[in-house]
């Protein structure tokens, strides 16, 4: 990758070059001891000196140049070459965020100071509010205190000390921020994340014209509330992403305002200025941002999820953005007061609906030379494309939608990959690099037949799947038939201390977890099954071998749950092993690992134990310790329920043996965490689990 962009760089022209006479060109240096009677004597040319402005001097060309690099090229090489590519690189390099959790019971005065201090500088800001909160986030004295510190740091940029050349170019100006104690360059704030129980509209109205250098806005809320599109691209006119969302269908109504922007419709009428959009609105932040109304917006990425818009604002909206190639509408819902669209929706089917969307998409899209990238497309409420016939011809309509070589495809179902979507990747090119599946609940995936584990074995360029809410089935790991030999060894009554009761008690503390019935190849095992275990075809395996992101839901096969209750501890840890072992031989670039593992296990007495301990073997690694993650979560239900499973957790000595059996000097555990439901981390549970291993 770096020769590459060697020879990007070396195939450019070069034209800096440098004219000199032949006169002296040391007349006035210090240590000439000719008077100036002689140096006035000798007339000749002055020295010139000529340079031309190459396309390496275009900051765009130079991070296009440089977004083929990695980061350690980056950090090594590019930022000492010279002061332009440093600050071309400095968005890749300073990705510092301050985050502020409202939920914390141990929020004081003092937390929020020292938060808000970090605050200069930072690339992102993520502010999440408590949800039971009474009277509102404006009432919270935390929300106050950030208000003043950004209006502050606002009035500070206005007052000049912003850096110079800011206004040479605007990729400039997104890299470079204001100018602190002793010259320290701070780059402007460039993402902002809200969430919680949040009115999105008191929040964008009061922050944003006060932050008109984000480039990445996310607004997730579970309060009923509206918020303006328009005001938003108003007070933040650099924005490239922008995603709403709302926890609950519905909750969040879009108003698209677009007329301050000049629009003219299709029948080149230039429409009236934004009746519903005032002053009040806009807010007292930058001025210059109110006064300008631009024909087109730098936008992305737009990602609307469990929102109620109307499509005739988002006509307008994908008019203004030339540049986009991410457009992602996840379980709409028709606006509260559009009774009529409300009911012309609900006496229509999807199918009816997706259809005349569609065209009306592909002729704006079209029109304004749009080509996709990304795009997903789904309603609330709504049976999944009922036909393969319909869905054969919504997709000819959405390959002229997206590009013919797009990477990245997402789709809505209810539990497996869709047919029509699995027909749909296999027939584009294997380009694909990152694969999402959204669903309004968990949805298990089947037995026999799953669409997204064969997909999964014949795509080698994927390096991303989210699919948070599909249960899928680790049986599909087991690829030496290992659950099944002690299903049946179980049965067959080989297996020592089976008696009534006698593997459940006590299981999971004091006693070795980890242990398993593992087949031997001198020492035969029954097998469930009237083949041959020589004639048995091995079981596929993924393919995605560079994956780095897995969002996944996982389950075990409910006829082993409840039936064999003693062995289901045992079949439990066997899982977990054959799990972690599969991700860490298979997926050994992985970065982002996300998992529910409710539906591991039905016994209620060690669920939250089993979820303790797929923690601790996604951090550690047991099956491979260099097996590298960035991030590893757990969710969890009750926190009492945890902090009891912490407690009372009788094989975390288990695992550390293990590790020293299979690593004599394993690193310690990086950055164990514990997270709850909404992606927060429990600061005390942490703490609590950390202690484990100290």
């Amino acid at each position: 990758m770096w020769n590459y962009a060697l020879q990007l760089l070396s195939s450019l022209p070069h034209h800096c070059h440098f004219n000199f006479s032949d006169t002296d060109t040391h007349n006035n240096s210090p240590w000439n001891n000719n008077n100036s009677s002689n140096s006035s004597n000798r007339k000749g040319p002055r020295t010139t000196v000529t340079i031309t402005t190459t396309v390496l001097d275009i900051p765009e060309i130079l991070a296009e140049i440089f977004s083929y690099l990695d980061e350690t090229a980056i950090r090594r090489s590019v930022v000492l070459v010279c002061r332009d590519w440093y600050l071309t690189s400095l968005p890749r390099l300073s990705v510092r965020e301050v985050v502020w959790d409202d939920t914390r019971a141990s929020s004081s005065n003092k937390e929020v100071d020292r938060v808000l201090a970090r605050l200069p500088g930072a690339f992102g800001l993520c502010w999440y509010s408590r949800p039971d909160r009474r009277g509102g986030i404006e009432a919270s004295e935390p929300w106050q205190r950030l208000v003043v510190a950004v209006q502050r740091d606002f009035e500070h940029r206005r007052q000049g000390r912003l850096c110079q050349g800011q206004e040479r170019d605007r990729h400039r100006h997104r890299c470079l921020g204001g100018e602190g104690e002793g010259g320290l360059v701070f780059q402007n704030l460039q993402r902002l994340e809200f969430g919680g129980s949040i009115d999105l509209g008191l929040a964008t109205r009061t922050l944003l014209p006060l932050l008109p250098s984000l480039t990445i806005l996310e607004l997730h809320t579970h309060a009923r509330c509206s918020v303006s599109m328009g005001a938003i691209l108003l007070a933040c006119p650099l924005l490239e992403q922008v995603h709403v969302s709302s926890l609950s269908v519905g909750a969040v109504e879009v108003n698209w305002s677009w007329i301050p922007f000049g629009h003219v419709d299709g029948n080149n009428n230039k429409k009236d200025k934004d009746r519903n959009y005032s002053s009040k609105d806009r807010g007292k932040g930058d001025e210059s941002s109110q006064q300008r109304h631009p024909s087109s917006l730098p936008l992305r990425s737009i990602i609307l999820e469990n929102t109620s818009i109307e499509l005739s604002g988002l006509e307008s909206l994908l008019s203004l953005t030339p540049d986009l190639q991410e457009l992602k509408l996840i379980q709409l819902s028709a606006p509260r007061t559009n009774q009529q669209l409300s009911s012309e929706r609900a006496s229509s089917s999807t199918v009816t609906n997706v259809a005349t969307f569609f065209p009306r998409l592909k002729d704006i899209l079209k029109r304004h030379g749009i080509t996709l990238n990304s795009f997903h497309f789904s309603l609330d409420n709504e049976p999944l494309l009922p036909t393969l016939d319909a869905a054969a011809r919504l997709n000819e309509i959405l390959k002229e939608i997206c590009h013919p070589l797009a990477n990245k495809w997402s789709f809505w179902t209810s539990a497996d990959l869709p047919l029509f979507a699995y027909q749909s990747l296999v027939q584009i090119p294997n380009v694909v690099t990152t694969l999402e599946l959204h669903s309004s609940k968990i949805g298990r995936c089947p037995m026999t037949g799953c669409k997204l584990h064969q997909y999964l074995c014949e795509s080698p360029h994927l390096l991303h799947l989210k699919a948070p809410r599909t249960a899928f089935l680790v049986d599909h790991f087991d690829i030496h038939g290992l659950v099944n030999a002690t299903i049946a060894a179980y049965e067959a009554g080989t297996e020592t201390g089976t008696g009534t009761g006698a593997a459940g008690a006590g299981a999971g503390h004091g006693t070795t977890v980890v242990t398993t019935v593992t087949p031997s190849v001198s020492t035969p095992v029954p097998v469930p099954s009237t083949t041959s275990a020589s004639t048995t075809p091995s079981p596929p395996i993924w393919k995605c071998r560079n994956l780095r992101t897995l969002h996944l839901a996982f389950r075990c096969n409910s006829q082993f749950q409840s039936n064999y209750y003693p062995p289901s501890l045992k079949l439990l840890h066997l899982r977990t092993r054959i799990l972690f072992g599969y991700i860490s031989h298979v997926l050994p670039d992985l970065r982002d690992l996300r998992m529910d593992t409710s539906f591991l296990d039905s016994a209620q007495f060690n669920v939250h134990e089993a979820k303790m301990y797929l923690a601790f073997e996604a951090k550690t690694g047991l099956v491979r310790p260099t097996i590298n993650l960035d991030s590893g979560e757990v969710d969890y239900d009750d926190e009492q329920d945890v902090r009891r499973a912490l407690v009372n957790l009788g094989f975390v000595q288990d695992i550390v043996d293990v590790m020293d059996e299979l690593d004599p000097c394993p690193p310690r555990p990086p950055n164990l965490s514990v997270i709850n439901k909404k992606g927060r981390q429990n600061r005390q549970l942490t703490e609590m689990l950390r202690q484990k291993f100290i």
